[in-house]
């Protein structure tokens, strides 16, 4: 015997199906709402920031014409009295006596001797300032030569008022190859020797100023 039985549907599986469906529609609705809000939130945030960016270039373009109005309000009448009134003026210091002027010694130490000694000084009985002594040393240049004395008396008669010597009493001692010694007076009158050192080549390596006993 066949089964002509027809079942009806559940109603407690209809209901159940009814409240997914609204659960559903509700949670899709609330996803539109928010996604409704983050968007006019970031239409608003950039409408902003534009504008913001807006008032700050034109105050900044305030102040640059601010500027510019107050270098447009120079007085030139009194610009002008005043480069007058300081170029007559002989108190003020020109630009070029800022600094010191080089002295001798420092002069022949960087130009004839290309910096390349050690230069001691002292004073004399006036306190006027003489080069005792010359050393040399690895000085400013990249490959230091050591300065060529071939004529003694010469090189000390030339730099006689830096060394403090009577350049007319310069007398030549001893004429060995590497040693020499110069016996002479000094600006006092007192009897002093200049002891000089040389390498093989004639270079001066250095001249030192005694005093004689």
């Amino acid at each position: 015997m066949s089964d002509n039985t027809f079942k009806f549907p559940n109603k407690e599986s209809d209901i159940k199906r009814s409240k997914q469906k609204q659960v559903a529609r509700l949670v899709s609705f609330v996803i539109f709402i928010f996604v409704l809000v983050f968007i006019s939130h970031e239409l608003t945030y950039r409408q902003q920031s534009k504008v913001l960016v807006s008032e700050a270039w034109e105050m900044s373009q305030s102040q640059d014409r601010k500027i510019a109005n107050q270098n447009e309000s120079r007085n030139i009448k009194w610009e002008q009295e005043l480069l007058s009134k300081i170029g007559k003026d002989k108190k003020i210091r020109q630009t070029a006596s800022v600094g010191r002027y080089p002295t001798e010694i420092s002069d022949f130490s960087l130009s004839e001797l290309a910096g390349n000694y050690r230069i001691v000084t002292q004073p004399d009985l006036s306190g006027r300032i003489f080069v005792s002594e010359l050393e040399f040393v690895d000085g400013v240049e990249t490959l230091p030569k050591a300065y060529r004395l071939d004529d003694i008396q010469d090189f000390l008669s030339k730099n006689s008022h830096l060394f403090g010597l009577n350049q007319s009493l310069l007398n030549l001692k001893d004429n060995g190859q590497t040693k020499k010694k110069v016996e002479t007076k000094n600006l006092d009158g007192k009897p002093v020797q200049v002891d000089v050192l040389m390498d093989q080549k004639g270079g001066l390596l250095r001249l030192s100023i005694q005093k004689i006993d």
